[in-house]
Parts: C-alpha cells; sequence; structure tokens
C-alpha cells in the first residue's frame, strides 16, 4: 500500500513537471522567430473620427537601403496602453490578436489628453511602440487663401502682414539666365485685395515682416561664394516697400538664416553658424552692425546623420523679450527638433519651451497673448497644428486633419504660422494629398 502511494505521488510530480515543461516551452517556442530576423516595432498614428471617437491605426514603417534591411517579424498579439488626462502611468487597455491594425476608442471627452502606445509581443520578445498623443476637441474653420500647383515649394515659410492684408511666402521659379534653364527659391508678396502675385527676390528664403509692415528681412545666396570650408554663405537683406530698394542689413561667410525683427525693430534675431558645418547659434544684430550673441551654439556633442535641417524656425514676441527657436536634438537616442527660448528681460538665458518625444517646430509667439505659442508638432502621428499656454504648459490641438481621408495635409517643410483676427486665427501653408499647396486660415474654436 505504501508502495503504491508512493508510486502514485512520484508520479503525480512527474505528470505535474511535464505540464509545467510544456506550458514554458509552448510561450517560449509557440511562434517563433527565425534566427536573423528582428521583431517588428510598429508604428503608431491616431486620427480624430466625425463621431468624435479616436481611431488608433499602426504598421511596420521604416526607410532604408535595400541591402541593409533586417527581416522582420510580425508580432503574434499586440497590448494597447493608455494615458488619459489625471494619469501618472501607462495602463494596458487591450489585448488585440495578430494581423490586427486599428482600434477605435470610444470613451472620450473633448479637451481631455489621452496618451496611447502599442507594444508588439511575440515569442517572449516585446517591442514597443511610438506614443501618440491627442487632445479631442472641434475642429477649426478652415477657408482657403491661395493656393499654388506649384508642387511642394509652391508656398514655403509664408508671413501675414501685421496688417493682414499683404502675405509674404517664398517659391520655387524656373527662369532662363545665359540661354540656361534654371531654378531658384524666390521671395513673393501676395495682396490679398487685389489677388495679384508680385516677384519680388530670387535666390531669397525665410521672409519676415518689421513691426509696420514697410520692410522685409529674409535670406538671400545670390552672389555668396564659397567659404574655405565649402560652406555656401547666405545673406540677410531688407526691402523696403515704399521706396522699391534693397539694402543688405549682414554679410560675411557665415549661414544666416530665419531673420525676425525685435519688436521695436531696432535689432534683428537669426540663426548663424559658426563656420563649422551644422553648429548652429541664434545671434542678434543692431543697424550700427554690432552683433551680439544670444546662444552660440545649439551642438550636443552627437553628429546628428539624419539628411535633416538642424533648425526650422525662430520667432520674436512683438509684447515682450522673448525669442523662441527650435533645433534638432537627441532624446533616448532618437533625433527630434525641441523648442527652447530665451528670455531677454532675464538675462537671455536658455530655456526648454518644448522638450519631449515628439517633434515640435516652428514656434510662432501670439503679438496678441504673451502666453500664446503656435507650433507645428507630430505627436498625434502626423503634423498638426498645435498651441501651448507658456505660463500654465498645457499644449492644446489646433487642427485635425485626418490620416485616413483624403485632403489637406500639414507639412513641416518650410512651415510658417502667423496670428490674424486679433489672435482668433491662424495662417500656414498645407498640403493636399496630389502634391499642390495652399495657405489657409483657421479660424479658431473656444
Amino acid at each position: 500500500m505504501r508502495i503504491d502511494l508512493k508510486n502514485r505521488l512520484f508520479g503525480l510530480i512527474i505528470g505535474v513537471s511535464f505540464l509545467f515543461t510544456l506550458a514554458s516551452c509552448e510561450e517560449r517556442w509557440d511562434d517563433p522567430i527565425p534566427e536573423g530576423v528582428s521583431l517588428a516595432r510598429a508604428t503608431l498614428l491616431s486620427e480624430l473620427t466625425e463621431e468624435g471617437n479616436i481611431l488608433l491605426m499602426w504598421g511596420n514603417f521604416r526607410i532604408c537601403n535595400g541591402w541593409n534591411c533586417v527581416p522582420l517579424a510580425e508580432a503574434s498579439s499586440y497590448d494597447l496602453f493608455l494615458k488619459r488626462h489625471g494619469m501618472q502611468n501607462f495602463e494596458r487597455l487591450v489585448r488585440l490578436s495578430r494581423g490586427s491594425n486599428e482600434y477605435l476608442f470610444t470613451d472620450v471627452d473633448f479637451g481631455g489628453t489621452y496618451e496611447f502606445f502599442i507594444r508588439s509581443n511575440r515569442a517572449g520578445r516585446q517591442e514597443d511602440s511610438n506614443t501618440v498623443m491627442i487632445v479631442p476637441g472641434k475642429s477649426p474653420e478652415i477657408e482657403p487663401i491661395f493656393d499654388s500647383d506649384f508642387g511642394p515649394h509652391g508656398i514655403l515659410h509664408p508671413r501675414l502682414s501685421p496688417s493682414g492684408n499683404q502675405v509674404a511666402y517664398v517659391s520655387d521659379v524656373r527662369f532662363t539666365e545665359n540661354g540656361e534653364e534654371r531654378r531658384a527659391l524666390s521671395l513673393f508678396i501676395f495682396d490679398q485685395q487685389t489677388q495679384e502675385h508680385r516677384l519680388i527676390r530670387r535666390n531669397a528664403n525665410q521672409p519676415n515682416w518689421s513691426s509696420d509692415g514697410k520692410r522685409l528681412i529674409y535670406s538671400v545666396t545670390a552672389g555668396s561664394g564659397q567659404t574655405p570650408q565649402g560652406i555656401r554663405p547666405s545673406h540677410l537683406e531688407i526691402f523696403n516697400l515704399d521706396t522699391e530698394e534693397f539694402n543688405l542689413f549682414s554679410g560675411g561667410l557665415h549661414q544666416q538664416a530665419t531673420p525676425s525683427f525685435s519688436k521695436d525693430d531696432q535689432e534683428v534675431f537669426f540663426y548663424a553658424d559658426s563656420l563649422v558645418s551644422g553648429d548652429f547659434g541664434v545671434w542678434k544684430r543692431d543697424f550700427a552692425g554690432n552683433m551680439t550673441p544670444v546662444f552660440t551654439s545649439f551642438g550636443d556633442g552627437v553628429n546628428l546623420v539624419t539628411g535633416l535641417p538642424v533648425f526650422r524656425g525662430l520667432d520674436v514676441s512683438r509684447i515682450n523679450e522673448m525669442v523662441v527657436a527650435d533645433h534638432l536634438q537627441l532624446y533616448n537616442d532618437f533625433p527630434v527638433y525641441h523648442i527652447f527660448g530665451f528670455d531677454g528681460s532675464r538675462g537671455g538665458q536658455k530655456v526648454d519651451v518644448l522638450v519631449s518625444q515628439w517633434n515640435d517646430s516652428a514656434p510662432s509667439l501670439s503679438p496678441f497673448d504673451p502666453n500664446k505659442m503656435a507650433f507645428v508638432s507630430d505627436r498625434s502621428g502626423i503634423p498638426q497644428i498645435w498651441m501651448l499656454d507658456m505660463l500654465t504648459g498645457a499644449v492644446n490641438q489646433v487642427t485635425f486633419f485626418g490620416v485616413t481621408q483624403s485632403g489637406m495635409r500639414v507639412s513641416e517643410f518650410g512651415m510658417g504660422i502667423s496670428w490674424a483676427d486679433n489672435g482668433r486665427a491662424l495662417v500656414f501653408p498645407v498640403r493636399g494629398t496630389a502634391g499642390s499647396t495652399a495657405l489657409v486660415k483657421a479660424t479658431l474654436v473656444d
């Protein structure tokens, strides 16, 4: 009897051990990832539906050289995580099976902040996607100002004049010179009353208005040769609309870009390099020729080989002493655009305005409210227009252009955001899914 009981107990232990071993093997080896293959990392996008729900979409998107691509394996399951307003941490919302590529989230409050990421699972491995943020709200009323069918370079760096009746912008122009076909980014002015476009200057870029609307400052490359370092310098030039005169404001061997008049028009703030490729800082220059560094270098000691410009925009407040500028930096080993500020009333020390895992760029300070700044961000997964309250740090989404629908998109390239209608509207360029570009006005919704 004792021997039989002992044998039964031994058999039970062996059976349980076998079941645990089998379960472990199934967890480890079920749907294995072949050798030399990596688990695909999903890219997550979000969209606000017409019904006010949040549609989440994901896929395995990547760019690589065809001969240098590591083969990818699809996930066996996905875990979707959510952090809603008021929460400190993410919580798992749902587990989805292989082949899933979208999820409709319906528990939505307008004005609330929602963050999501998705985790890919397979054979004991996990890969987390990017995180998206969406702040559901009413879409603004959008009306066209003018459009261009000249491809993605049709409307770049647009700036609405202080009076609101003219727009300075840059477009790609083809022309014949010495019998040869050439093309150049060129400065135009669009008159909203006459609906006429006027060519002002070839080889000009990134215009900005003086506070009285009588002068335009911009970057030019015409007539500048290469430096000993092999870099073509760019100069700053001013066009006087009353006298029709062109005057060189800042020459030399440096690359100078994104100029913006100070609030009293007595100085100009701009980006300039240190004659080292990719190393830019913020400078200011007065009309006596005195040039002063605001912040000499954004270099972080890391060579960002991305093919992206190291900066996209700079703006100066018309109300206080604040200057804002974006710059490409590393964040968790990924290159992203951050926005920094320099407050002249506090000695001009650099402050982090928007430093996050997302690309935030093309800042535009409101000339009507010292605490408001519009900018472009890919927080939702694709570029949209956002708003920052610089006093509270709260961000709100302005545009809700769709991912799945045909129509307009915000482009980060050549972006310029202007304030209109006493701060109740924003003017900025968009591109169509067919490749055309347009300048639009979005009336803000309270």
